[in-house]
C-alpha cells in the first residue's frame, strides 16, 4: 500500500509540474495519464525493496518544481524548498543525481538571461552535489569488483563506454516500443541487431520531433532534460525500472508532439509529412496508451512472481532444523536467486538456514558432471558459467579469470580448468572436503519445473544435465503466475 501511495503521489506531482512549466491542461492530463500507466514503473511501483527509486524520482520532481517556481517568481523561499527537496533525495538514493540533468536543460532551454546568469542558478545544486560526493567517498560507497556497475570515478573509460552501449537502448525504450530489458535475455552474440534497432527508432523520433523542437523552447527543455538523464542510469545493465526519471521528459515529449500533429493535421508542410506524423501519433498511442497499461499489472508484479520461484525451490528443500550444521548444494539452480535469497528469505521468517547453500552454476546451458574420486567433480557448463550480464556482478574485468586459478570457500576447492572465448570458466573442478555422499551434503538439481534431489554420479562415470532456454524459462514464470 505505501509503495502504491508513493507512485500516485509521483504521479500527481509530476502532473504539477508539467503544469507549472506552461503545458495546456489537455496535454498535461494526457502526458500525466501516460506516466501514471508507464509500464516501465511497474517494478519500482510493485517491489518494496525498489521503492527507492520512486522516491528518488519524486523528490527529484518535487525539485523541479521548487527550482521553476524560484526562477519565475524570484522566490528565495522556493529556492530553499528546492535545496531541501534534493538532500532529501540524496537521502533517499543515488539516482536522485538524475535531476541534474534537468536542471541543467533548464538552465539551457528555459532562463531568459546570458550565460553567467543561467550558471549562477545551478550554483546551489553544485553546492549539494559537492558536498553529496565527498560524504560518499568518505563512507567508501561506490562499485568494487563487479563487471555489472562501472565506476564513473574509478574507471571513466568503462563508464564511457557504457554510456555509448546503454543510453541508446533506454532512450529508445522510453520512447518506442522495444524494452531494454530484452538487453538481459537476448544472448551477447545478437546484441548487435538491437543496436542497430535502437539507432533507427531514436533517428526515426528526432525527423518526427525535429519541427516541435524548432519551435518550442518547452519541448527542447523536456528532450534535453530526458537526454540528460540517462548517463546516471547507463553505468549498469539497462533495464525499464531505471526509467521513471526519463520518462518526466520523455512522456512529456510524446504528449505535446500529439498536440503538436493535432494542431495541422490537414496542414502539414507535405503530404509525405503529414502521413508521417499521423503515423507517429498513432505509433505513440499504441504504445504509451495502449501496449503500456497493459503491460503494467504484469511488471508491477513480476517481483512477486519471483518470489513464488524462490517459494517453490524453498518447499523442495529439506528446510527443518536437521540441516542448520549441513550445507544444501545445487547442481544447476538456473535462476541463481535460489542461492542468494532463500537463507534471507528464510532468516526473515525465523525459519531454520542451512551452514552454507551452494549453486554450482545458475546459467541455463546444458551441464556435463564427471566424478573423478570420493570427493571431486569436474563440471563443463555449455556457454560456460557466469553469464552475462548479471553473471558478473560479483567479478569485474579488473580481475580477469585465468587457467589453473582456484577458489576456496568452506565447504570445497575450484579449479578453473577451460575458459571460454570471452574468458570465463567453463570447466571447472570443485573438490570437496568431505566425500560426496557424507550426509553433511544435500544435493539437489533442477531438471524441469523444479528442484529435485540429485544423486552424484559413481566414481569415472559422468552424467549430462540438460540445459533450459529463455523461451523455455519464460512459459515457466507464465505458468507460475497464472497458478493459485
Amino acid at each position: 500500500v505505501e509503495n502504491i501511495l508513493m507512485y500516485m503521489t509521483l504521479c500527481a506531482c509530476v502532473a504539477i509540474l508539467y503544469r507549472r512549466c506552461g503545458m495546456t491542461l489537455w496535454v498535461a492530463v494526457l502526458a500525466a495519464l501516460l506516466y501514471a500507466v508507464d509500464d516501465a514503473h511497474g517494478i519500482p511501483a510493485g517491489w518494496l525493496s525498489g521503492r527507492n527509486a520512486t522516491l528518488t524520482c519524486l523528490f527529484g520532481v518535487l525539485t523541479l518544481i521548487a527550482h521553476d517556481t524560484w526562477r519565475r517568481k524570484n522566490s528565495f523561499a522556493a529556492l530553499a524548498w528546492s535545496v531541501l527537496a534534493l538532500i532529501v533525495g540524496f537521502a533517499c538514493g543515488e539516482a536522485t543525481i538524475f535531476v541534474y540533468g534537468y536542471l541543467l536543460a533548464y538552465a539551457m532551454c528555459m532562463e531568459s538571461g546570458g550565460i553567467k546568469q543561467r550558471a549562477v542558478s545551478l550554483v546551489p545544486y553544485g553546492v549539494v552535489l559537492v558536498g553529496y560526493l565527498a560524504t560518499y567517498k568518505a563512507l567508501g560507497y561506490g562499485t568494487r569488483y563487479s563487471g555489472l556497475y562501472s565506476d564513473p570515478f574509478g574507471n571513466p573509460i568503462g563508464f564511457a563506454r557504457d554510456i555509448a552501449l546503454n543510453l541508446p537502448a533506454l532512450l529508445q525504450a522510453q520512447l518506442g516500443i522495444i524494452s531494454s530489458n530484452t538487453y538481459v535475455v537476448m544472448p551477447q552474440r545478437f546484441q548487435f541487431i538491437l543496436h542497430l534497432l535502437d539507432i533507427a527508432f531514436i533517428a526515426l523520433f528526432f525527423i518526427a520531433l525535429l519541427p516541435l523542437f524548432k519551435t518550442s523552447k518547452l519541448a527542447r527543455f523536456w528532450g534535453l532534460g530526458m537526454f540528460l538523464s540517462l548517463p546516471p542510469v547507463c553505468a549498469t545493465v539497462p533495464t525499464d525500472r531505471l526509467l521513471a526519471p526519463a520518462g518526466v521528459g520523455g512522456i512529456a515529449l510524446v504528449a505535446m508532439f500529439i498536440e503538436f500533429a493535432a494542431a495541422r493535421w490537414n496542414n502539414a508542410p507535405t503530404p509525405a509529412r503529414r502521413r508521417f506524423e499521423h503515423g507517429m501519433v498513432y505509433f505513440f498511442l499504441f504504445t504509451h496508451a495502449f501496449l503500456a497499461p497493459l503491460s503494467l499489472p504484469f511488471n508491477s508484479t513480476s517481483v512477486g512472481i519471483f518470489g513464488k520461484l524462490v517459494d517453490t525451490g524453498i518447499a523442495a528443500l529439506p528446510l527443518d532444523e536437521s540441516i542448520v550444521d549441513d550445507s544444501i548444494i545445487i547442481v544447476n539452480p538456473k535462476v541463481d536467486a535460489y542461492c542468494i535469497t532463500m537463507p534471507a528469505y528464510q532468516s526473515s521468517r525465523r525459519l531454520p538456514v542451512p551452514r552454507h547453500l551452494w549453486g554450482l552454476d545458475a546459467s541455463l546451458g546444458g551441464m556435463t558432471i564427471h566424478r573423478t574420486d570420493k570427493s571431486t567433480l569436474e563440471v563443463e557448463v555449455e556457454g560456460g558459467f557466469f553469464p552475462k550480464p548479471f553473471g558478473s556482478c560479483f567479478h569485474g574485468p579488473a580481475d580477469p579469470w585465468t587457467v589453473r586459478r582456484v577458489v576456496s570457500v568452506a565447504d570445497f576447492d575450484a579449479t578453473i580448468l577451460e575458459l571460454t572465448e570471452d574468458v570465463r570458466p567453463k570447466k571447472i573442478r570443485f573438490a570437496f572436503k568431505r566425500p560426496l555422499e557424507d550426509p553433511k551434503y544435500h544435493w539437489f538439481c533442477f531438471r524441469t519445473r523444479n528442484l529435485e534431489p540429485f544423486t552424484p554420479p559413481a566414481i569415472g562415470e559422468t552424467i549430462y544435465l540438460p540445459g533450459r532456454t529463455i523461451v523455455q524459462g519464460i512459459r515457466s514464470m507464465i505458468r507460475l503466475s497464472m497458478s493459485p
